[in-house]
């Protein structure tokens, strides 16, 4: 299982470089909402969910998976949702992690593709409305 630090750290870093919570937007005003992340059936539980509006990519805000394929997106935005779903840097710092754990730590991270990565291109919209739960189910064809 990856360390939570490592997960925790990519995300802080990634919220800042991409500016989480709706670009700053004094106006954006979202909801919370919960899912749950699945690859062909199976839970992805390391890497970050973003959701955006669909018609402005720029209001978005973003969620860290763990256990069971589990999210929170606090602040995410109402209306026509697009996702996207990324474990590239958890993948990374999962593989650094083991290198240096000579091979004690094992770790579970699914890398999902790379159409995943891109909310505009992804396919996994959604309507929010309120505080709900979503289930994106992700293939890996």
């Amino acid at each position: 299982m990856m360390r939570i630090g490592a997960v925790a750290v990519f995300a802080g870093a990634f919220c800042l470089g991409l500016g989480c919570e709706g670009k700053n937007d004094p106006n954006f005003q979202g909801v919370e909402i919960t899912g749950t992340v699945l690859l062909d059936g199976k839970p992805v539980e390391a890497g970050l969910v973003t959701a955006a509006l669909a018609e402005d990519l720029g209001k978005s805000s973003t969620g860290q998976l763990g256990p069971g394929g589990k999210f929170t997106i606090v602040n995410c935005p109402t209306g026509q949702v697009a996702f996207s779903v990324n474990t590239k840097a958890a993948l990374s710092a999962a593989r650094a992690d083991e290198k240096f754990s000579k091979g004690k730590e094992k770790h579970k991270v699914i890398d999902v593709p790379t159409k995943y990565l891109d909310a505009k291109n992804a396919g996994l919209l959604e309507t929010v409305t309120g505080r709900q739960n979503v289930t994106l189910k992700l293939t890996a064809k």
